[in-house]
Order: C-alpha cells, then sequence, then structure tokens
C-alpha cells in the first residue's frame, strides 16, 4: 500500500509538471530547455534551465539585467494565477508563491508554499548551524527571524523559510508601492552577503551551485532556495525531472 502511495504521488508530480511545461508554452511561446518538480507536504518547487527569450537575452547582452528582472515579474503576475488553478485541479491549494531567476545561465526557481508558516522541522546534518549563521550573515540587512525553518525537498534542494524579518523602513516602502526596488536591493544584497561571508555548503557537507530567494512583503517573510550539485542520501520528497 506505501508503494502504491508514492507512486501516486509521483504520478501527481508528473502530471503537474507537464502542465507547467504546457502552460509556459502556451503563455511565454517558450518553455525551459529542463524542468525540475519536487514536492513535499509543505511546498513545491520548480527549477528551471534554458529559460530565456530572444529579446531577453539581448537585455542581458547589453547588461540590463534591471530590465530582465522587471520583465520577469510582469511575466510571473500573469504566470501565477494560472498556475494555482493548475494546483487546485490537483487539490493543492497554494498559500503564496516565490520565484527568483539566474540571469548568469538563465535558469530560475518558482516555489508554492502549501502553508502560510511551515512547520518541517526535519532533522539533517548542520541544521542548527545553519540556521544561526545565516541570523549572524544577514543581521545587518534586516530583523533577526521571529521564525526560521528548512528542508530537504529533494536531495539536492533545500528550502529555507523565515518570518518576521522586515523593519519599519522596509514595511513602508512596500506600502508606497516600492516592492520592485525592494527586491532589487535585497536580492543583490543577500546572495552577496550570502556568497561572500557564508559558505552554506559546509554546514550541510556538499557543493552549493546556485541560490535563490524571493519575499512575501505583505507576509514578512522570505523563501530561500539552495541548490547542491551531489545528491547525498537525505530524508527528502519528491523529486522528478
Amino acid at each position: 500500500m506505501q508503494d502504491m502511495s508514492r507512486m501516486s504521488d509521483k504520478d501527481k508530480a508528473v502530471k503537474i509538471a507537464e502542465g507547467i511545461d504546457k502552460l509556459l508554452r502556451t503563455r511565454f511561446g517558450k518553455a525551459p530547455d529542463s524542468l525540475n518538480l519536487s514536492m513535499d507536504s509543505d511546498c513545491l518547487v520548480i527549477h528551471m534551465k534554458g529559460f530565456v527569450h530572444p529579446f531577453e537575452a539581448a537585455l542581458l547582452a547589453e547588461q540590463s539585467e534591471k530590465t530582465f528582472r522587471y520583465t520577469r515579474e510582469l511575466m510571473m503576475k500573469a504566470f501565477v494565477p494560472d498556475l494555482t488553478l493548475l494546483l487546485d485541479e490537483e487539490n493543492l491549494n497554494a498559500e503564496s508563491f516565490y520565484y527568483d531567476w539566474s540571469a548568469d545561465d538563465a535558469s530560475g526557481t518558482i516555489v508554492a508554499l502549501f502553508r502560510s508558516e511551515p512547520c518541517h522541522r526535519q532533522t539533517y546534518i548542520g541544521r542548527e548551524e545553519l540556521h544561526v549563521r545565516l541570523d549572524a550573515a544577514l543581521s545587518r540587512s534586516h530583523k533577526v527571524p521571529s521564525y526560521i525553518d528548512s528542508w530537504w525537498v529533494d536531495p539536492r534542494t533545500l528550502v529555507i523559510f523565515r518570518k518576521g524579518i522586515f523593519g519599519l523602513l522596509e514595511k513602508e516602502l512596500y506600502d508606497l508601492d516600492y516592492e520592485d526596488i525592494l527586491k532589487t536591493a535585497k536580492r543583490r544584497l543577500e546572495k552577496r552577503t550570502i556568497k561572500q561571508n557564508l559558505d552554506i555548503g559546509r554546514y550541510v557537507r556538499r557543493r552549493m551551485s546556485e541560490i535563490y530567494v524571493d519575499w512575501n512583503f505583505g507576509k514578512s517573510d522570505s523563501v530561500l532556495v539552495c541548490r547542491f550539485d551531489s545528491a547525498q542520501k537525505t530524508e527528502a520528497g519528491r523529486s522528478i525531472e
């Protein structure tokens, strides 16, 4: 019976991945070169490679990353309602979405959280030290989180959820509709800070290849996704490629 349950989850993930691929082709005229979908009880993570349009490639060639990211924000605002309907058809209720892109290699990730405050409490090597070191490294860019959790969704994907991280200035800027500027500034600052001051791979004993981060300013929370090269065995969800 347990094997049948796992097969059912796998079939569902395959169906969702195929639906997302079709949505991207329909909406934007192009699908990624590769699409990886992983899911567990708390979230769904979509990781894409080779997802860039010719006009976006031209923007990046002209070193206009700001315009590229603004374009992607508009694309996602059009795409998320379709993705929500697709997940609803599979009885998956997404509370919120997060997304980020790497202009360097045309990769990106989309995360759907099924709970407003995940409570995974997964035990893995380096978890507690990673939380402490991450808080310390980012303490200058935001408040110490009121809540933090992290878990492996698959053997290559670690999700870190933080809540209660925004101060009065960030909340005021958000209320004044400066969300795009806030995201641009915080994304550059947090990624630079992590790369310069925190070796995440050291704590989980593997080499990190990619990092993505996004925020929900209305809920004062953030999702950070770390992708790794090697696939050491972990307590993880299902992964479909």
